[in-house]
């Protein structure tokens, strides 16, 4: 009988921070974030000036800042109406990082990009699971409700990076 293992090889994981009201003085908050992020992330983070990037335009709702961290492959994005955090392909040894990145951004950075009387945020997190030497339907089952019938059958999954 085969055993059923499952190892997590790595995760997404989202953040947004929704800003009520909106950012209406862009100039000030592009400037302010980008000071924002080379002071209070300085440590961890390091940024350099080649991870900063801005997108303005005559339209407030298309104008966007970028800080990209860890090479590129995680980013945190100031828009109008919110700042989005995204951290790929993350392990759990990274994970103290990312909380310490996430707090900082509450702590520090929301509260000098403007006076935000209110603000709300969403997490969101994908797993990506190798099932080793596993029935995939035996891994699939514990996470199923049993309000959703299955439409398909697979009988497999496959990894494609």
């Amino acid at each position: 009988m085969t055993d059923l293992v499952v190892q997590t090889e790595r995760e997404n994981l989202s953040a947004k921070f929704d800003l009520n009201p909106f950012v209406t003085d862009w100039e000030t908050a592009r400037r302010t974030f980008f000071a924002c992020i080379a002071d209070a992330f300085r440590e961890p983070l390091n940024p350099r000036p080649e991870d900063f990037s801005t997108a303005s335009t005559t339209e407030l709702g298309e104008a966007w800042c970028k800080y990209r961290m860890f090479g590129g492959s995680s980013n945190m994005v100031l828009r109008a109406d919110s700042i989005a955090i995204t951290f790929s392909n993350i392990v759990r040894a990274d994970y103290a990082l990312v909380g310490e990145i996430l707090r900082r951004a509450g702590e520090s950075l929301l509260p000098k990009i403007g006076g935000y009387n209110e603000h709300s945020y969403h997490v969101s997190t994908s797993q990506h699971v190798e099932a080793v030497n596993g029935r995939v339907e035996e891994y699939l089952a514990g996470h199923a409700s049993a309000k959703i019938k299955s439409t398909a059958n697979e009988t497999e999954m496959e990894f494609h990076p």
